[in-house]
């Protein structure tokens, strides 16, 4: 077989130049050293450019949030040179169109820091003259209002936070840095105004007898009487009922010595009026500073806006209990007429004016009570926008001997002996009489007259004398005494007079 002939199919082997290839490759690296020197030496002279922007200490403000700052710059850093790295052929007018706004905001953000805190030091400082205003709560309150976030860390941007806002103004009015003694404060504030009542008290040995009391307290204290009118040795800011479209509200009434609430012997919480403070004395309260911001605070705490009726109800309330509660509430009083047994009161029964007779001493309730009403619904009437449409006046306003004849007319009228001041009011009807009305029905009960609540004294003549003196009462204890026995014991005419009227005392 004969061999096939290939030659005209290949080539003779070439001979290869390998120092003419290391040459070329050796070029070549040199190149991309020298280009990779050039990329990085530009890399250096764009972040040179940029140290400059980046300095640290001209952004520090000089408070605690310097670490956010110093935070802010070393990523703001960051950024810019990822981008430089990122973008091989950036300019540097690319580089700074990029970075310049995030220098902007880290001078913004320094320019707020410091603002802020100027703020919180010229509101610390105001607070800090504050009685009852608690100034470490005032620092976290501003600085959670104004700048953090809920977890109470600092934004990364502040672009959001509004400098020309009056922040420390906000917590002052909305956040909870009150405590009790603005109270305390405003009470010690007024001083101590000195006042006369007349009251129903006991003596050493129990008789109940009728004097005057000279009282020495801070604002308007009144002596609080128990349901058969004596005096408890207790005062209490004037007041009226708390109600809810005509309803009373009621609320514990709570034991002091364990301040839990008091049961009754069926083992019911005995419950109480609610009692608010009289508007006026209310407004006299929310004129201090610190009581107007502790006092407002309580009626945020209920959910309740301080501006609307139900909110002006509510811290009415408050204050009520928070004055009487104060410790600086104290009121001292002394009895400046002490009366043992009161004279028998002696009725005139001559029609005429003969030797024998007197004329009577009047205590002119009536006149002196027509005075009031008139004056009170008049400037109920001339400020509608304080008042509403009020066009009564509450029982517990009225002088302590007045109040005592006008609760005995309606118990007298109702017969009830139980009906307390916070039941019944006074109104005048469209021929201008006075009468009592019930507090819920809103209806009349007694019409008030000149010769039925009017008392009179005078000397009358003996057998009349007699006669009185015989009369005989029944006690709840059941036992039977004359007139003059319960003189001897001590009781005075009226206490007699209304003692008969609420039941505690029946004729025989």
């Amino acid at each position: 077989m004969a061999e096939l002939d290939i030659r005209g199919f290949v080539t003779p082997e070439q001979q290869i130049n390998f120092d003419k290839l290391s040459d070329t490759l050796n070029a070549q690296s040199a190149a991309k050293a020298k280009a990779e020197e050039t990329r990085m030496a530009k890399k250096a002279a764009l972040k040179k450019a940029f140290e400059g922007k980046f300095q640290t200490k001209d952004y520090l403000t000089g408070t605690v949030h310097d670490p956010h700052i110093t935070e802010r710059v070393f990523d703001a850093e960051e950024k810019v040179y990822n981008y430089i790295q990122q973008n091989e052929g950036a300019t540097l007018s690319d580089i700074e169109l990029f970075a310049n706004p995030i220098v902007r905001g880290i001078a913004s953000d320094s320019e707020k820091l410091k603002e802020l805190e100027r703020q919180r030091k010229v509101g610390e400082a105001y607070v800090s003259k504050i009685p009852g205003a608690d100034v470490v709560k005032f620092n976290e309150e501003f600085k959670k209002r104004a700048l953090l976030n809920p977890d109470g860390t600092i934004p990364n941007d502040l672009s959001g936070i509004d400098v020309t806002k009056d922040y420390g103004t906000e917590v002052l009015n909305n956040s909870p840095i009150w405590n009790a003694g603005a109270i305390d404060n405003l009470i010690s504030k007024a001083g101590a105004g000195k006042s006369k009542e007349r009251v129903y008290t006991k003596d050493a040995k129990g008789k109940v007898r009728e004097a005057e009391i000279e009282i020495e307290s801070p604002l308007r204290m009144k002596p609080v009487l128990d349901k058969s009118g004596q005096f408890t040795g207790k005062f209490e800011m004037p007041h009226v009922i708390y109600k809810d479209n005509d309803v009373i509200l009621e609320q514990d009434v709570i034991d002091e010595s364990t301040g839990k609430p008091k049961l009754d012997a069926q083992g019911n919480k005995i419950k109480e009026p609610v009692k608010m403070l009289e508007l006026d004395d209310y407004e006299k309260v929310m004129q201090d500073l610190g009581a107007n911001g502790y006092i407002r605070q309580k009626i945020r705490e209920v959910d309740l806006d301080p501006d609307s009726t139900a909110g002006q109800n509510y811290g009415r309330k408050v204050a009520f209990e928070v004055v009487n509660a104060s410790s600086k509430a104290k009121t001292r009083f002394s009895e400046v007429t002490k009366e043992a047994a009161a004279p028998i009161t002696k009725i005139n029964v001559n029609a005429g004016g003969g030797s024998g007779s007197k004329a009577p001493t009047i205590n002119d309730v009536y006149s002196r009570l027509k005075v009031f009403v008139d004056d009170k619904l008049k400037k109920y009437k001339d400020n509608p926008n304080v008042y509403g449409k009020k066009d009564w006046v509450q029982i517990n306003a009225l002088d302590s001997d007045i109040r005592k004849v006008i609760l005995a007319e309606a118990r007298d009228a109702t017969g009830n002996n139980d009906l307390g001041i916070q039941s019944i009011k006074i109104k005048v009807d469209d021929n201008g009489v006075m009468g009592i009305y019930d507090v819920k029905k809103n209806k009349l009960i007694t019409q008030i007259t000149e010769q039925g609540v009017n008392v009179a004294a005078s000397v009358g003549t003996p057998s009349k004398n007699l006669v009185i003196q015989k009369m005989k009462y029944k006690a709840k204890d059941g036992k039977t005494y004359t007139h003059a026995q319960l003189i001897d014991m001590g009781y005075t005419e009226d206490v007699i007079k209304a003692a008969t009227a609420n039941g505690n005392l029946k004729n025989n």
